[in-house]
């Protein structure tokens, strides 16, 4: 069994255990603001996708910086669009993610996309989705961001702390399980019981 097909094992059984389609009365709203929230982030994964048939061209040629970049910009869109999914998901059967800087319950799409990543881990972990979560992709995205690594030349590989990690390789990982998520969440809500309004 590859990588990608234990992910996508292990996703669906979390799933299968967590949302039970019976506890959905309305899954037209659920799946309303779910698909619009994918098609505003539609143009992000546009952009992966394009990044993403360059991503061969790019390892040829040994661009640390390109994999860098792009490594922030996959786990800041399509990486956290598919933590997103399965937060709102949870949110819709019934589970409370509280935002602490504005004091609030989110109850949407847009209100979850605004909570601090560590909350929205802390609240993954609380309901058995650890498995989700990349604290180590994490740490590389904070340490690109805030300019904190260094370019290993001639190499697709870059250096944090005396440390070296193959970025292109953790990027192509995160790739293929961002869009794992994002696959097995659209899956999952159009599953769900339709109730119309009359």
């Amino acid at each position: 069994m590859t990588a990608n097909e234990q992910n996508i094992s292990k996703l669906r059984e979390l799933f299968s255990k967590v949302f039970v389609p019976s506890k959905d009365p309305n899954g037209f709203a659920i799946a309303r603001e779910f698909f619009s929230s994918l098609e505003k982030s539609g143009d992000s994964i546009d952009k992966m996708k394009k990044i993403s048939y360059s991503f061969e061209k790019e390892k040829k040629d040994n661009n640390p910086l390109f994999f860098a970049t792009t490594f922030l910009f996959a786990f800041e869109g399509h990486y956290m669009s598919g933590i997103n999914s399965i937060i709102f998901l949870l949110v819709c059967y019934g589970h409370d993610i509280f935002d602490p800087i504005r004091n609030r319950y989110a109850h949407n799409m847009k209100e979850i996309e605004r909570i601090d990543v560590e909350i929205k881990f802390k609240f993954l972990e609380e309901h058995g989705f650890d498995y989700v979560i990349k604290r180590d992709c994490q740490t590389i995205r904070n340490k690109i961001a805030h300019n904190d690594f260094r370019l290993i030349n001639n190499s697709s590989k870059i250096r944090i702390a005396e440390k070296e990690y193959d970025i292109a390789e953790m990027l192509g990982s995160l790739l293929d399980f961002s869009g794992i998520l994002m696959h097995e969440s659209a899956k999952l809500v159009e599953k769900l019981p339709r109730i119309e309004n009359t």
